[in-house]
């Protein structure tokens, strides 16, 4: 089994991501594959500065306005990869 980590930039964007889904779809033609993934490029310190200005008693909606934005537009531009099937809802 391979453990394949990717994090930061490696996944900063969807076309990154796209990359990131070829290595793993590579790999798991030769063994099993886990995938751990970690935040995207900027998230952490996002989520950093979010907590400090949230202790220091401000608003924090900025901060969950770009973590929204930044997620959002990832998954609007990979949701274009998927086929109808695919983005049928699960329940």
């Amino acid at each position: 089994m391979r453990v394949m980590k990717f994090g930061g930039t490696s996944v900063g964007d969807a076309e990154r991501m796209r990359g990131v889904a070829a290595l793993v779809a590579q790999a798991r033609q030769q063994e099993r594959v886990t995938v751990v993934a970690s935040a995207v490029s900027g998230i952490t310190n996002l989520l950093v500065e979010a907590a400090r200005v949230a202790q220091e008693g401000e608003p924090v909606q900025d901060a969950c306005a770009r973590f929204e934005d930044t997620h959002s537009a990832i998954a609007r531009a990979l949701s274009a990869d998927l086929t109808p099937a695919q983005t049928r809802p699960l329940a």
